[in-house]
């Protein structure tokens, strides 16, 4: 067994076209993918919210991967730049560093670093710690109560946002509005939206209300409902979901159908089994995506 590695350069942008990318860097992505393209190989996929080109070199030294992907990119850094200027896109240089024993370090040289450095806005490193990748789980059964205020506090500590959905025609009950007028107090937002975790329209939009995560905001839902399940219209707004910072879903929910599943990686695994050893999770598919694949 051996270090696992994957150096990536990548771009992403809400309006981002890849093959449009392809043909000013002159060179085809590792990975790629639109707006509103579906990932392959979940239980449910979720549209992609941005798109995103990259270029990953994987192997077994840190080092070693950056220099390859060096010598991709070298001759055109010029090309690289009017692709990111020409779709306002963020640049991100990634590693994911995946040792053997799960401990050690990695070296790469100050002049390697710093020329891929200067192609991307940031560096993102990623350590896992653990040779498991991020997986869809499926909820088994319903966290009722305490279970269901348990859940929200250990989603909480791994999201950014929560969301709601009031769709047009369905109605909503006094107390949903003043549920939604509390969290617009707490920074709520509403737009409207044809997609969202765990569904999308195809001839419709709905008010997606996005909620900035904070005690506060958990206190309003915890008290609001017993389950995630009851967050059905009329009587309150629908499907709570939740994101992460970088826009990927940990939590969606189908709530008139009594369905919800978890996008997770082991530590946000491990949190929610010992914060709710009650609920039954079932693992469905393994998530292999490389970090760059995650990045904003």
């Amino acid at each position: 067994m051996h270090d696992r590695t994957n150096v990536s350069l990548g771009m992403s942008s809400e309006n981002l076209e890849p093959d449009v990318v392809t043909a000013i860097v002159g060179l085809p992505p590792t990975r790629s993918f639109r707006k509103g393209d579906l990932p392959a190989g979940r239980r449910f996929p979720v549209p992609r919210i941005r798109g995103s080109w990259g270029l990953e070199v994987e192997g077994d030294d840190v080092g070693t991967a950056a220099r390859e992907l060096l010598g991709l990119v070298s001759g055109r850094e010029g090309r690289w730049r009017e692709a990111v200027a020409r779709f306002s896109a963020v640049a991100t240089l990634s590693i994911w560093w995946e040792p053997e024993g799960r401990y050690g370090g990695f070296s790469v040289d100050s002049t390697t670093l710093a020329r891929l450095a200067a192609l991307g806005e940031r560096i993102d490193v990623y350590f896992p710690g653990t040779t498991d990748r991020r997986f869809t789980c499926s909820a088994r059964g319903e966290a009722r109560g305490a279970a269901y205020r348990a859940l929200l506090r250990v989603l909480a500590t791994f999201s950014g946002e929560a969301l709601l959905v009031v769709r047009d025609g369905l109605g909503l009950d006094e107390r949903g509005q003043r549920i939604l007028a509390e969290l617009e107090r707490l920074g709520a937002r509403s737009e409207r939206a044809s997609e969202w975790p765990g569904t999308k329209l195809t001839d419709s939009q709905a008010t997606l209300w996005r909620v900035p995560v904070g005690d506060a905001v958990v206190d309003v839902l915890s008290s609001a409902a017993e389950s995630l399940f009851d967050w059905v219209q009329p009587a309150l707004p629908g499907d709570l979901c939740f994101r992460r910072d970088d826009g990927t879903t940990i939590l969606g929910t189908i709530a008139h159908e009594q369905d919800a599943f978890l996008d997770l990686g082991p530590a946000e695994y491990e949190a929610l089994l010992a914060k709710v050893p009650s609920m039954e999770l079932k693992r469905d598919v393994s998530d292999p995506a490389p970090p760059a694949e995650r990045a904003p």
